[in-house]
Formats: structure tokens, C-alpha cells, sequence
């Protein structure tokens, strides 16, 4: 059974709290990234390469997520609306 959004949701942010709470953590996500979301519970498929980076003052990463297969613009407008409102963007520009 596929997890909704929502789930996946609930595992990132379980995932960054414990990274900001945890140095020892947050330091094995940065470099075995793959391993790590594994032991969490969040699956990574198999050839898909993983980076995690962490944000700082005086950087902002914006990733650009996979154009959708059938994408007419009012769909695109709501899948990008959706995916700037979710976990990759928490917390993105406050300090």
C-alpha cells in the first residue's frame, strides 16, 4: 500500500525535528543520506540518488521537482502550489 502525502509528510518532519535536536543525527543524514532514510522508514528506490543538504543564513536551496507527466498549466499552478506549501519548502525563507 502507497503512503498519501500526508504520511509522507508526518516522516519528513519527524525526520528534520530529530536532525535539529540531534547533531550526531543530523551529521550521519548529511552523509549517508540513503541509510538513514531507510531506518526511518522512508524509502528510496533503488538507482535514485540522494543529497541532503542543510540550509543555512547565507544559503537557499530551491530544488525543482519533477515536471508531472500530463501538465496543462492550471495543473502545473496547483502541483507547484502544493509542493511550495509542503515539507521541502518548511521553513524555507524565516530564520
Amino acid at each position: 500500500m502507497e503512503e498519501t502525502r500526508e504520511e509522507q509528510g508526518k516522516k519528513y518532519a519527524k525526520l528534520i525535528a530529530k536532525a535539529w535536536s540531534d547533531e550526531a543525527f543530523k551529521e550521519r543524514l548529511l552523509t549517508d543520506s540513503r541509510a538513514v532514510l531507510e531506518r526511518e522508514g522512508i524509502s528510496v528506490p533503488p538507482g535514485v540518488d540522494v543529497k541532503v543538504v542543510e540550509q543555512t543564513d547565507t544559503q537557499l536551496f530551491v530544488v525543482i521537482p519533477k515536471k508531472p507527466v500530463s501538465a496543462g498549466v492550471v495543473y502545473l499552478d496547483e502541483r507547484a502550489a502544493a509542493f511550495l506549501s509542503g515539507p521541502a519548502m518548511s521553513g524555507a525563507f524565516s530564520h
